[in-house]
């Protein structure tokens, strides 16, 4: 635990500056508190999930259910804590989670994590809700086609493919 808080201190006070820009453009505390929290969620993810896959698999259902387990949860937390940019205008790292989940989980994993996410939205509810779950379909789509890509040795995972994933999901979410 101690551990953990030392790195966390040590993340936020390595980014004073970036704090304090986001604090100079209006940004109030508690958006900028909230997304290092889902910072953090996330690389707590990537954690947990080298050292699920880390481990030899008995069978590949003892490693689907944790693997689709950890993004759902994540995704909920995503959904349930959303940065707010302005009235409104709301950000979170739902789609992230989704479409990582169909890059290096495979399909049975994105399916319970999709599925977990879009039932929590469905019951979140409001205006935004069928748009919002439509994100998630589209995410867990480009997610498992990427993922697809990487299994066949046509795409390699790189930071360009990423942002390209990234870019796309976005861009197909903008449309909705």
């Amino acid at each position: 635990i101690f551990g953990a808080l030392n790195t966390m201190y040590t993340a936020v006070a390595s980014r004073a500056r970036e704090i304090a820009t986001l604090r100079a453009l209006g940004f109030h505390s508690g958006p900028v508190v909230i997304s290092v929290l889902i910072e953090s969620l996330l690389l707590a993810l990537v954690l947990a999930y080298s050292l699920l896959i880390a481990r030899p698999p008995h069978d590949r259902l003892s490693t689907h259910l944790p693997q689709g387990a950890l993004f759902s949860l994540t995704a909920v937390l995503a959904i349930a804590y959303p940065v707010t940019i302005a009235p409104g205008v709301i950000f979170d790292a739902r789609s992230v989670v989704i479409a990582m989940a169909g890059v290096f989980a495979g399909v049975i994993p994105t399916a319970i994590a999709t599925l977990v996410a879009v039932a929590f939205r469905a019951w979140v509810g409001g205006p935004g809700a069928m748009v919002g779950i439509a994100v998630l379909l589209t995410a867990a789509t480009l997610g498992l086609g990427f993922g697809l890509q990487r299994q066949r040795a046509k795409l390699t995972v790189n930071v360009r493919t990423l942002a390209v994933l990234g870019l796309a999901t976005h861009l197909v979410s903008i449309l909705w």
